[in-house]
């Protein structure tokens, strides 16, 4: 009986020496990324949570304004940053299974006849872009060439600032993912006012939880995480997690 003790108390020990706390962050981007303290998180958050778990140890996921979370990330502040991709952040690790992906779409007030049609479409339009996101070369562009018409939130309630500007006519569109968008919506009660006006890109970029370069397990983590999104798909606990946010695997 005492052995068994021991044999059970140092295994414990053994589990706390080497459990990590890993720090991830983001601005709120549902469903990706919810309210931290919510029972519905976002699917991201409980796709990393799951697979750390899994290896004894402990996601922490903080909302932040996504340009002060790259910094915070970029210099070892926290661990991992939510919803990146490969262009905007270049010198993080990524994991090599991605956590997610993404559709960007230009948003409308419902009834505006604006639709996308490229670049040469978006002359002398007002739009709203949040801070530190990377929509791409087109919408790059068209802030170098015309930076007055593009008018850049760094703010944590930047999606809702840009669909107030939109409803009261000071721009007239906002990049969104489509996912998002619909979500949030639904979730504020105002379906129908806006509409979707075109899909910006014709490639789904894939999106990832991106670890710090300053950080020397990064790449364990980048690793941990891939393995378990993979495990996670073959077992179906990746399926039960999109169902509860109303979603399907972007690979089937």
């Amino acid at each position: 009986m005492k052995q068994i003790l021991l044999l059970v108390l140092f295994n414990i020990f053994i589990s706390s020496v080497y459990a990590d706390t890993i720090i991830i962050a983001a601005d709120l981007w549902c469903p990706y990324n919810c309210k931290p303290s919510s029972q519905q998180p976002g699917f991201m958050i409980e796709i990393a949570k799951y697979a750390f778990k899994e290896k004894g140890h402990k996601i922490i996921y903080k909302d932040l304004p996504y340009a002060r979370a790259i910094e915070y990330v970029r210099y070892g502040k926290l661990n991992g940053l939510i919803g990146a991709d490969k262009d905007e952040v270049p010198d993080f690790i990524f994991p090599k299974n991605e956590q997610a992906v993404l559709c960007w779409s230009f948003f409308v007030k419902t009834g505006d006849p604006w639709k996308f049609n490229g670049l040469k479409s978006l002359f002398n339009t007002d739009i709203g872009i949040i801070g530190g996101y990377n929509y791409g070369s087109i919408i790059s562009d068209y802030k170098k060439t015309n930076p007055k018409y593009v008018e850049t939130i760094s703010a944590e309630n930047a999606l809702e600032l840009n669909i107030k500007k939109i409803l009261e006519g000071r721009i007239t569109a906002t990049v969104e993912d489509i996912r998002v968008m619909k979500y949030y919506l639904k979730k504020t009660g105002r379906v129908g006012l806006l509409s979707e006006a075109g899909q910006l890109q014709t490639e789904v970029p894939k999106l990832y939880i991106a670890f710090s370069p300053k950080i020397k397990k990064s790449s364990i983590y980048a690793k941990i995480l891939s393995d378990g999104i993979a495990d996670m798909r073959k077992s179906g606990m990746l399926r039960d997690i999109l169902a509860k946010y109303g979603l399907t695997d972007w690979k089937k």
